[in-house]
């Protein structure tokens, strides 16, 4: 949908299980924010990296979204390691 945001993350895990039940349980964040879980995969070489988009409602709800200090308290609870990359997009 042109005109929307696309949110691409990366970053690794502690433990996929562990992380999938905080990732579960921060859906209600998500849907505040309106981001649109596109797809969820777990890197071929290393399976504690996660890859997940989003599409946004807009650019700025997306970077809205990213800043949000909750996000981060909410990453690190369900075992992020280090800092996440994360790109956002302005889709055509």
């Amino acid at each position: 949908m042109a005109g929307s945001g696309l949110v691409l993350i990366s970053h690794e895990v502690k433990d996929f299980s562990a992380w999938k039940k905080g990732y579960d349980a921060d859906k209600p964040n998500r849907d505040k924010a309106g981001m649109v879980e596109i797809g969820l995969a777990r890197d071929a070489s290393n399976p504690n990296v996660v890859l997940i988009a989003f599409q946004a409602p807009s650019v700025a709800a997306a970077q809205q979204f990213a800043s949000n200090p909750a996000l981060k308290e909410a990453m690190m609870a369900a075992g992020v390691v280090g800092k996440p990359d994360m790109k956002i997009g302005s889709v055509v």
